[in-house]
């Protein structure tokens, strides 16, 4: 799966990176600048909607089984936990209802600005505030006097500069044991600030090298065997460690027969390239890639026991990090610099590193691209290696940088006897929306991070870069994990917080608050950590009205948009009272009547309205569905008895309330009501208004629906068929209000006058936010053509999923931007949390809903995790692949 791992500078400026969507379904209302100068604006929302879901995968665990009772047959027991990944797409901002959240122009402390515009659209890469001003006060929503804007979809331009996590180089602390936050035995990193926020959820270990078994040494060895390693930078190291000239052979004589100053081969990348290139110092970042460690079996031989490794290994499609070649080497140090969660590209096996021999001194695991680094599931198959490490070596190290780790409790085993320590330098991006008032005070949550005991250690910060001139001191928390930035700038479209560490710009003074430090026992854990959240600015607090019909549809504005009213205040905590905005003309108002008054707040507020329309037609009578009545006076009066005899009788259907049908699909365009009139059939629009049905000829009449476009960009056109000059991103999700005909080709009206060919993209059906997808076997990718991208998703993983679409004939459900699994091989379900408790001997199933031929035992409990829908009937998941009805 192909995350996107954009990271940016923190120093001079923070470039605009991605804004996600929150896991539990916020939306972010993104909306266009427009200006209007009559006293009452009627909305002009366009119907376009970027769905929203940040496709992640979930954390799956099986359930674990009570002992309560036995399985007959066999027993059901055993849980696995299912890797968990993170995918990032594009479309990251969604508007059910597009609102638009307008800045006053010149109102009195005391007086709200009004304003009833609501045209939006979505761009994909971040949230534009819009700007839309309106003379006078306080309006009153209207259906005529319409002033429309213009929709626009440009898309900002996103960009980043991937900075460099600085190499941190450890010793030993060899103190006693301290109060927690003590720096007693600190072993602090000599620069502590990542370089770099993270602006992606963390990706998974799906692109790693499996053991293989090809690498023992064969029994026939002598002397003069020359050792051959596959990649030119490693027997470069090996050379110089071995004391050989650049152009002589490594023979396994030199290897055994090597008589070292130390017991310890050092094997020093950075070292070596500053020989070899003339210079003093060569930074991680410019290490060369290795691309293959085979060789390095060969140092087994070696008399004495130990060596230490550092090298950066190479993550290109070429490479080959596989750790095989290091097994049973005795380690003094291991440094692993690359990519362990970036699976667009080779990655470090994890598990393969749980294979190595715990070093005596020291091991360094760094990400060599912003926050590639070790991710929480990751840390889980590291920790009992680590723990080993903590048990076997007194005053061990362990550094893990660029990482994204937010729950630490992992290591809650280490040994704290040994004067063992732990520096961690990463960083923790959490896709929850946060809502921010320019100039006024910004209060938040931290995003959860857990020590190694499991303790909240999220109350320490005091480092954000939404000040002016960030520095230490400028984030006060409130507690339980609450924070406030008294001046916050807009200039960012990201919230950044957490740790200055001990850069000199950001915490002058050295200030240990900077980083954590924390003492367990004699174990001294030092983590530098900054968050990231996409933040969503306004010029001032605001709330909006939304008016709907008693069945909870929107009420349209004469141009058929939805009628919304935003009202911006001045100050959060100034109260408001919204009482003389309900009057709608053509309806009354009637309940459920939310209160209208209340407080600003930092987040934006909505309040639904529900309305009942006042019967009106242009006939005289009674105009109920399938009614007969006679027409009303013409607006000339006529002239004599005959012409008012002369009436036709005719039937009006109206088209309010819930329909089925054809009129379901006219009343979602906007038609109010129909007639035949001899013959000819006839839509009313509007109030009195009535056109001919054939001038609606240009609709295939189609249920309105949503459409992502392939992974390209999309030219808008206008009803002509004419390029308007904006387009819209690639898999990008849109709701669309009809199909029409444009020059013989289909088209989806997306916006007022806007407009995205049927061939650019595939309709698609959302699902409930919480809805995952379990997969039993190795799974091929496709993209949204039904093109397979070359990769799998691995066997017994879980994935949140946001829609599902037919692609190529075939039932597939979207796992990521432009990213799509069959749903013939997996099983589509929800988290519980719940116990089964059978009454009887129950059947088990596999995801598919086969019987397995095992039962579980009357009267016997059993904690289950999933509801899951299997062949359109609901189970719950009691074990790994095992199921019962629900």
């Amino acid at each position: 799966m192909l995350t996107n791992k954009k990271c940016m500078k923190l120093g001079t400026t923070i470039i605009s990176a991605l804004v996600l969507t929150s896991l539990s379904g916020q939306t972010v209302d993104a909306a266009t600048t427009s200006t209007s100068t009559s006293s009452t604006t009627t909305p002009t929302t366009a119907t376009t909607e970027t769905v929203s879901p940040t496709v992640t995968t979930s954390v799956t665990t099986a359930p674990t089984t009570s002992t309560m009772g036995s399985t007959t047959g066999s027993t059901t027991s055993g849980s696995t936990t299912s890797g968990t990944t993170s995918e990032t797409p594009t479309t990251s901002s969604s508007t059910t209802t597009p609102a638009t959240t307008s800045t006053a122009t010149t109102a009195p402390t005391t007086t709200p600005t009004t304003s009833t515009s609501s045209v939006s659209t979505t761009n994909t890469t971040g949230t534009t505030a819009s700007t839309s001003t309106t003379s006078g006060t306080t309006t009153t929503p209207s259906t005529t006097t319409t002033s429309t804007p213009t929709t626009s979809t440009t898309n900002p331009t996103t960009s980043s500069t991937t900075g460099t996590s600085s190499t941190t180089t450890t010793g030993t602390s060899t103190t006693s044991s301290s109060a927690s936050g003590s720096t007693a035995g600190a072993t602090l990193p000599a620069s502590s600030l990542p370089v770099s926020v993270p602006t992606a959820l963390p990706g998974g270990q799906t692109n790693v090298t499996a053991d293989t078994g090809g690498y023992k040494l064969p029994a026939n060895l002598t002397d003069s065997t020359v050792v051959d390693f596959s990649d030119a930078t490693l027997a470069g190291m090996v050379r110089q460690a071995l004391g050989l000239k650049s152009t002589d052979p490594i023979t396994v004589g030199d290897i055994k027969n090597y008589q070292p100053l130390t017991v310890t081969l050092t094997l020093d990348e950075g070292q070596y390239l500053a020989k070899t290139t003339g210079t003093s110092y060569v930074a991680q970042a410019d290490y060369v890639p290795i691309e293959s460690l085979d060789g390095m079996q060969y140092l087994q031989l070696l008399p004495h026991d130990t060596i230490s490794f550092t090298g950066r290994l190479g993550s290109d499609a070429n490479a080959n990090p596989s750790l095989e070649p290091m097994y049973g080497i005795k380690l003094n140090q291991l440094e692993l610099i690359g990519n362990y969660s970036d699976n667009s590209k080779k990655e470090i096996n994890v598990s393969q590193i749980a294979k190595l021999e715990t070093p005596i001194g020291s091991a360094y695991f760094a990400g060599d691209d912003g926050f590639n680094g070790i991710t929480n599931d990751e840390l889980k198959t590291l920790a009992p290696w680590v723990i080993q490490f903590s048990n076997d070596s007194t005053g061990g190290s362990l550094v893990m940088n660029g990482n994204t780790i937010s729950d630490f409790s992992p290591l809650g085993g280490i040994n704290r006897n040994t004067h063992f320590s732990i520096n961690t330098t990463g960083g923790v991006y959490d896709p929850t929306t946060v809502y921010g008032v320019v100039g006024q005070p910004m209060q938040f949550t931290s995003t959860p991070v857990k020590g190694l005991d499991g303790e909240d250690v999220s109350s320490n910060y005091g480092f954000t870069m939404n000040t002016a001139s960030p520095a230490y001191g400028d984030l006060t928390a409130k507690g339980n994990d609450t924070y406030v930035i008294q001046n916050p700038t807009s200039s960012y479209d990201e919230l950044v917080y957490g740790d200055s560490g001990f850069d000199p710009k950001y915490n002058p003074t050295y200030n240990l608050g900077g980083v954590l430090v924390k003492q367990y026992g004699t174990t001294q854990w030092i983590n530098n950590m900054i968050h990231a959240q996409p933040v969503v600015w306004q010029t001032g607090p605001s709330v909006e009205i939304k008016y709907t019909n008693s069945d909870g549809t929107p009420i349209l504005n004469a141009n058929g948009q939805p009628l919304t009213k935003t009202v911006t205040g001045t100050t959060i905590g100034d109260s408001f009272d919204l009482s003389g905005d309900t009057a709608v003309d053509g309806y009354t108002l009637e309940t459920p009547t939310p209160t209208l008054q209340g407080k600003y707040t930092q987040d934006p507020q909505t309040i639904t309205l529900t309305y009942k329309a006042i019967p009106k037609s242009t006939y005289t009578g009674t105009t109920g569905s399938g009614s007969t009545t006679t027409p009303s006076a013409p607006t000339t009066p006529p002239t004599s008895d005959d012409e008012v005899q002369s009436r036709i009788p005719i039937t009006v259907n109206s088209l309010s309330g819930p329909q089925t049908g054809e009129n379901e699909l006219l009343a979602s365009l906007g038609v109010k009501a129909t007639t035949t009139i001899n013959g000819q059939k006839f839509y009313q629009v509007g109030y009195g208004q009535w056109v001919e049905a054939s001038s609606f000829t240009d609709a295939e009449f189609s249920k309105p629906g949503t459409v992502r476009t392939f992974n390209n960009t999309v030219d808008l056109v206008d009803s002509s068929g004419k390029e308007i000059g904006r387009v819209v991103s690639p898999s990008s999700g849109w709701k669309y209000s009809k199909i029409v005909k444009i020059d013989g080709n289909d088209y989806y009206q997306v916006a007022t006058n806007e407009f995205v060919p049927v061939k650019s993209g595939i309709p698609y059906t959302a699902v409930p936010e919480t809805t995952s997808v379990g997969i039993t076997s190795s799974t091929p990718i496709y993209n949204s053509k039904g093109e397979s991208i070359g990769t799998t998703l691995p066997a017994n993983t879980s994935w949140r999923t946001d829609s599902y679409a037919t692609i190529n004939g075939e039932k597939m459900y979207r796992v990521a931007t432009d990213e799509w699994i069959p749903a013939s091989s997996l099983t589509t379900y929800q988290p519980i949390s719940s116990t089964y408790t059978t009454k009887g001997e129950i059947p088990l199933y596999d995801h598919t809903g086969k019987l397995i031929g095992k039962t579980l035992a009357p009267g016997t409990s059993w904690k289950t995790d999933q509801l899951a829908t299997i062949n359109g009937r609901e189970y719950y998941r009691v074990a790994t692949n095992e199921y019962v009805l629900a």
